[in-house]
């Protein structure tokens, strides 16, 4: 399936950001009909944190550099990214051992952008390229109606759920032929890897076998979503085997976008009680 015709055109969300010195209040009115004010501390929906939602990186070939794109969220329901809170966005050359730090990264409404120079792409360089990016989505704690505040839970009174919001993102693209770069390990502590070239061959019910890890161990029976640039989830409910395996259908030009969560305990249950964490992989096949 292709990718919507205005998919990559983040100025149409049209973001107001009004500052009014010395309240402290942050507005940004998008006229897509989403709203979110922040007042040092003021209640906040589950939603309006994104607390769930997926970091997604979708590059886009251009002559001699590629364009990255990144959205906060699922395919129509994207959630306005912050600059400040990129942690990092690195690129790694097919076969190289160390990444290039890229940026600077400039937000345009709810989607971050990003064109690498010719020189990053080096035609010279066959092979599998691979970006990645992490992203800080800060605190919430809820209160026992539900109510989510956007601080740790020292703050909300009788807290019933708290976290840290990290987000782990991960995309591929070939120059030429495709190579074995496709499996590369990051180390993050959630993790989707491909088994398989994402590239090959498309064959007839073949699927794509990509490994979940956690804490870089397989991460089994355990739920993930796959999709495209137009939906997070295609409807097939699916799940990794024993060995932390999900089989993705290959049956498709356009973008692939799988995604998963997983929460794990905080090494700080003073100020949150979980580490929640989301990872996204995107690639793009012809």
């Amino acid at each position: 399936m292709p990718p919507p015709a205005d998919m990559f055109d983040c100025l149409k969300s049209n973001p107001v950001h009004i500052y009014l010195s010395g309240w402290g209040i942050e507005m940004h009115l998008i006229s897509s009909g989403f709203a979110r004010t922040v007042l040092a501390g003021a209640i906040s929906t589950y939603a309006g944190l994104a607390s769930a939602h997926d970091l997604t990186i979708y590059p886009q070939r251009q002559a001699d550099s590629v364009l990255l794109t990144m959205f906060l969220g699922d395919p129509g329901d994207y959630q306005p990214i912050e600059q400040s809170q990129f942690i990092d966005l690195k690129f790694y050359k097919p076969k190289a051992t160390t990444p290039v730090e890229i940026g600077p990264i400039k937000v345009d409404g709810n989607c971050a952008r990003i064109a690498t120079s010719s020189a990053a792409l080096s035609d010279d360089v066959e092979g599998t390229y691979l970006i990645s990016s992490h992203y800080d989505n800060r605190f919430a704690a809820f209160d026992a109606n539900g109510r989510g505040y956007g601080t740790t839970k020292e703050w909300v009174r009788n807290s019933t759920d708290s976290a840290h919001f990290i987000k782990f993102a991960k995309s591929l693209f070939a120059v030429g032929r495709s190579d074995r770069s496709y499996s590369r390990v990051l180390g993050d502590r959630l993790e989707l890897v491909p088994l398989a070239d994402p590239f090959g061959e498309v064959i007839p019910g073949r699927t794509l076998p990509v490994r979940v890890l956690f804490d870089r161990q397989p991460l089994a029976n355990h739920k993930v979503e796959v999709g495209d640039a137009a939906a997070a989830s295609l409807g097939q409910n699916y799940q990794t085997d024993s060995r932390g395996v999900v089989r993705v259908p290959v049956d498709h030009d356009g973008f692939y976008r799988i995604a998963v969560d997983m929460r794990a305990k905080s090494h700080y249950p003073d100020l949150y009680d979980w580490d929640d964490y989301t990872a996204s992989l995107v690639f793009r096949r012809k």
